[in-house]
């Protein structure tokens, strides 16, 4: 009876693997399979996120002068290389601009009054010249008249005497004259230097007014996206002219 009981329990224990061992297909040998021990570790997993590239390179544009700032774009729009960011109105930079540049051209209407003066004036200078001269020529010739004259005594001592007092006469109006225009063109032509460095100037300072007034417009350098706004004010003094 022993015996019996140990056999039933026997075929009860093995009942189980003797069913799975029938239901499968194929069967494995035991030195084809790795075996490990499991032991608590680190859990591993792949995490999806959405994140933001920021470029390496990232202009900051600002503005020299004070004013009111109109926003044509907001921070994360795409914008393209020359696309207006900004306008800047500065009521008192436009006026200076302006008010320069009205100078300016009066200044260069003054220089070429000045040029058309001083043209005028060297003539009137060289017509001066000229008449001096054309004196000059004709006592000349009245002295060589006098001296044949007088070679052949047919006038009198007085007569060449007065001829030669005309052409010495004639000669030092002709060297005046000439000595004048000489001095009338270095001044006509100082006055036109000095208007012309005037004129530089002005134009100097209305081509830094320009500049400051382009920058009013604030444009994208490169094509990118736009990162952060951030809108400062500083005191600036206004532009004097020199």
């Amino acid at each position: 009876m022993a015996g019996g009981a140990a056999t039933l329990l026997l075929i009860v224990l093995a009942t189980p693997a003797l069913i799975r061992w029938a239901k499968a297909e194929r069967t494995v040998s035991l030195d084809q399979v790795r075996l490990a021990k499991v032991t608590r570790g680190t859990f591993v997993r792949d995490v999806s996120v959405d994140g933001q590239t920021v470029a390496a390179v990232s202009p900051t544009l600002y503005s020299d002068v004070n004013g009111t700032v109109t926003l044509k774009a907001v921070a994360g729009d795409t914008v393209k290389k020359g696309q207006v960011l900004a306008l800047i109105d500065s009521p008192e930079l436009s006026s200076s601009y302006q008010q320069e540049q009205s100078t300016f051209l009066s200044m260069q209407t003054d220089l070429e009054r000045t040029r058309i003066n001083s043209k005028k004036a060297a003539l009137a200078s060289q017509e001066t010249v000229d008449q001096a001269g054309v004196t000059l020529e004709a006592a000349k010739r009245e002295m060589k008249r006098a001296e044949a004259a007088w070679g052949y005594h047919v006038i009198s001592e007085h007569d060449y005497a007065k001829a030669k007092d005309d052409l010495a006469a004639a000669q030092l109006n002709y060297d005046n004259a000439k000595a004048n225009t000489d001095l009338d063109k270095e001044g006509l032509n100082f006055d036109v230097r000095s208007k012309q460095q005037q004129v530089q100037r002005e134009q100097l300072l209305v081509a830094d007014l320009k500049r400051r007034h382009d920058n009013l417009t604030m444009r994208s350098p490169v094509d990118g996206m736009v990162g952060n706004i951030a809108v400062n004010s500083a005191p600036m003094s206004p532009p004097t002219r020199r």
